[in-house]
């Protein structure tokens, strides 16, 4: 009876091991979602004609209680003014449709320590920067889709770094904000070695007495980089 229990306690310690070294991605990318809203301008007097029984006014060019043939009809407030003989009016202005712009958020592979064909020897950073443009909303992460979450910054301009460690590869990322959505996904690449090459003499073996070589001996010698190559 000991060893079913022992290897589902096993089984256990494992996925628990799992579930702790695991970098779960906390929320799906969505892209930018932003509402849209009227914003309508300050009031401003426009100036009334009258021709026959129909009034227009002079902007819009719309009969005073008739059906225009473009923009907005006439309210009877309006109508009642005109007919009280007031030479203008303050109406309100035309609204447009504005939606609110999204967030961004960018990325850039930094390094201390160059090395050839875009190698990066030393001295390597991922760096995020993102941006939350309406106020009273803030970036609430930056996330990939490698490592999850890089940072949690909880404010409207954050920048943050992560090192790759070795090696190259590319990862996709973008910023989640509190207004709901998130920032449009972009990619950054990196090439890191940091490991310097190994060098592998190969000596041959001695023609002489006690280690000793009676004539000149070839020494052979190889180099590796695991890493870059």
């Amino acid at each position: 009876m000991k060893k079913p229990i022992t290897g589902l306690l096993l089984i256990f310690a494992l996925f628990a091991a799992t579930l702790a070294t695991a970098h779960v991605v906390s929320a799906d990318y969505t892209g930018p979602n932003r509402h849209s809203h009227q914003v309508c301008g300050a009031p401003h007097n426009v100036y009334y004609v009258a021709n026959g029984l129909h009034r227009y006014m002079c902007t819009y060019k719309n009969s005073c209680g008739d059906t225009p043939d473009q923009g907005v009809t006439c309210s009877q407030a309006i109508c009642d003014d005109l007919d009280a003989g007031l030479p203008y009016l303050s109406v309100e202005d035309s609204c447009s449709t504005v939606t609110d712009p999204p967030a961004t958020a960018d990325a850039s592979f930094q390094c201390g320590t160059p090395g050839n064909n875009g190698w990066c020897r030393g001295g390597a950073n991922l760096v995020f920067t993102a941006n939350e443009p309406v106020s009273g909303y803030v970036i609430s992460a930056i996330e990939t889709d490698l490592w999850g979450y890089v940072c949690q910054p909880n404010t409207a301009s954050p920048t943050c770094t992560y090192d790759p460690g070795n090696g190259t590869g590319t990862v996709a990322f973008w910023a989640e904000s509190t207004y709901g959505d998130s920032s449009t996904q972009g990619t950054v690449s990196w090439k890191v070695d940091t490991t310097a090459p190994v060098l592998a003499p190969s000596m041959p073996v001695p023609d002489g007495q006690n280690g000793w070589f009676v004539t000149d001996p070839q020494v052979d010698a190889g180099g590796s980089d695991a890493t870059s190559g």
